[in-house]
């Protein structure tokens, strides 16, 4: 049963110093964050309570330009079991740090991290497909912050282990995606993909065909399997070369 939708608080988390303002974002600090202990903390906070409550969870990710300070929201819910509140966190978040005097164009969203409603159940694996609402998300954000954030939609294995579909804008996908007819495109592609009964890889493939970076990835017991740290350096940022 849901209790609702709970309190927000962020953390940080200290990683090695970046040059200022950099928005060079590696696989490899990709890994190390996915690896973190706090991410790992924090993720499995979100399994327990998806476990509990059977319904949609997640939390959100922020990073400072200046240094490598990671800010996590808790896990939240939302009003109805298929929704989150990841921007209730963020906005939480950006607050605490205007107390530091530090504005919107001094930090991103490095990622989100969500469950699906229809993923909660162990057993019961189906394909992980962005939904409109998601992907509306992601191209708003991506508007605000200037950045093609990590975006991570995951589905319950076991208990313990969880499978992620996560997927990062290149540069030739927000190049496309600033157009709200490919906008429209994308989510009635998507909306087919969940209609037709479509495979994992089949939503993969659509995803790369918008230029997206996108593929999945295992945790097994709050750790990323090998293969999965393969796919995971793939990722990543460099504004020497364009995103």
């Amino acid at each position: 049963m849901n209790e609702g939708i709970p309190k927000t608080e962020s953390k940080k988390v200290k990683t090695d110093h970046v040059p200022e303002r950099s928005l060079e974002i590696s696989g490899e600090m990709i890994e190390k964050v996915l690896m973190s202990p706090e991410f790992i903390k924090t993720l499995q906070k979100t399994i327990s309570m998806v476990m509990k409550h059977h319904r949609e969870i997640g939390f959100s990710i922020i990073k400072e330009k200046k240094t490598n300070l990671f800010h996590y929201s808790k896990p939240l819910g939302g009003i109805t079991e298929n929704v989150t509140m990841i921007d209730v966190g963020i906005t939480e978040i950006g607050d605490k740090l205007k107390r530091k005097k530090l504005e919107h164009e001094d930090w991103f969203i490095f990622g989100t991290f969500h469950f699906h409603g229809y993923e909660y159940k162990v057993k019961e694996k189906k394909v992980i497909i962005p939904s409109g609402s998601d992907m509306d998300n992601l191209f708003s954000n991506r508007q605000i912050y200037n950045f093609p954030s990590i975006q991570m939609i995951a589905g319950l294995l076991s208990e313990k282990d969880i499978e992620v579909l996560i997927y990062q804008e290149s540069g030739n996908a927000y190049n496309m995606l600033k157009k709200s007819f490919v906008q429209e495109e994308l989510n009635d592609v998507l909306q087919e993909l969940f209609e037709s009964n479509a495979t994992q890889d089949e939503v993969i493939q659509e995803l790369q065909k918008f230029g997206f970076k996108a593929g999945m990835v295992i945790f097994e017991n709050g750790q990323l399997t090998k293969e999965s740290i393969k796919f995971v350096r793939s990722l990543g940022v460099n504004p020497k070369v364009g995103l």
